[in-house]
């Protein structure tokens, strides 16, 4: 309850600071996913990317992943590639982001479960929205993050794809705690095995 009013109360702060503020609980609905997909990615910097790169359900998940980027020099991660997919494990021996790791994890998977489209100008997301329903997301808490195993389907139309774009996600998010906004911002590759689906 403390963690989630918090990170509540933290939001409008942050619009006003990073992002801009459009009235409470509202960002410019004209532009609202219609961001274009270029080279440099989503565009505009971050406000322009939180834009155009999540629908406005993904509004309210906002609040944790800054604080997660906020705090990304805490964070340690740890990926497995499998036969599957990848098992990663994402951590802190700070509480307060460990507690962060674990509703962000929790908000993704509301938001996968709802249809929800992340970061849909990017084209490695936007792939792996596409392929929605073609995998498994499985988190399990641990005391310090969260363990999650993200396996495609077998026997599946886009199987191969679904692999080696889970693996490229796992990559990419972990390159997003390494650097930080500069490489959310930007445009990540979908795999070769994507091509067809991507085009």
């Amino acid at each position: 309850m403390g963690l989630l009013y918090t990170l509540g109360t933290m939001a409008a702060s942050y619009m006003n600071d990073h992002v801009g503020y459009m009235g409470t609980g509202m960002w410019d609905q004209q532009q609202h996913g219609m961001m274009s997909t270029s080279s440099s990615g989503c565009g505009g910097g971050t406000r322009n990317m939180m834009r155009g790169s999540m629908g406005s359900g993904m509004m309210n998940f906002m609040p944790t992943i800054m604080s997660l980027f906020d705090n990304r020099d805490k964070i340690q991660r740890v990926i497995t590639e499998t036969d599957t997919g990848t098992e990663t494990h994402t951590y802190s021996n700070d509480p307060w982001t460990a507690e962060l790791i674990k509703v962000h994890v929790a908000e993704m998977l509301q938001a996968l479960n709802a249809g929800i489209q992340v970061k849909n100008c990017d084209p490695l997301f936007r792939t792996l929205n596409s392929l929605h329903g073609q995998y498994d997301f499985i988190p399990k808490n641990s005391s310090d993050g969260v363990y999650v195993t993200t396996k495609a389907h077998p026997n599946v139309d886009q199987e191969k794809c679904a692999i080696d774009a889970i693996q490229a996600h796992s990559a990419t998010v972990s390159a997003f705690l390494a650097s930080g906004m500069s490489e959310a911002c930007k445009s990540h590759p979908v795999p070769l095995s994507c091509s067809q689906l991507a085009s």
